[in-house]
């Protein structure tokens, strides 16, 4: 695992700790083309956890000293989020803070004459999904939270067409 501070999402095979939940499975290779045209033979590798099923689409570095990700697929209740990863370049070790330093709010956000999200939701500005979406950056029981919404409401359905 790595140190983290902040919202990330753990791009790890697998990202479940401990891993032992997790079983990993290598699908083998498969082609791919990714967003841009670039077209690769991935490995592929997936496991489940809870509601969700992981799949990731890796290939060997160009130097052959780690592992590139080319695309990561999270499956939740049938409707699958891709996240595409098209001319990846690893940021050099060297570079690494400064790159993480480019992350952080942008100063015009932190000026006091800007409106605060919850003044704009309560003026109507922002909708509900949005704040709920920024509060996940600061809350990650969030990812929980409407994973069991989805439970009860698809076990609702079920229930009811029963």
């Amino acid at each position: 695992t790595e140190d983290q501070d902040g919202n990330h999402v753990e791009y790890q095979i697998p990202n479940v700790h401990p891993a032992v939940l997790a079983k990993v499975k290598n699908e083998g290779k498969q082609n791919i083309t990714l967003f841009n045209g670039e077209a690769y033979e991935a490995d592929v590798w997936t496991w489940r956890f809870l509601v969700a099923k992981y799949t990731a689409y890796t290939k060997p570095s160009a130097d052959g000293s780690s592992t590139d990700m080319l695309r990561w697929d999270v499956d939740v209740t049938a409707q699958t989020i891709t996240n595409e990863y098209g001319e990846f370049k690893k940021v050099p070790d060297a570079e690494s803070s400064a790159f993480a330093q480019s992350f952080k709010v942008p100063d015009v956000c932190l000026d006091p004459s800007v409106d605060r999200c919850d003044n704009l939701h309560k003026k109507g500005l922002l909708s509900e999904n949005s704040m709920r979406l920024l509060r996940f950056g600061n809350d990650h029981g969030f990812v929980l939270d409407m994973m069991a919404k989805m439970i009860v409401d698809i076990n609702s359905e079920l229930v009811g067409s029963g």
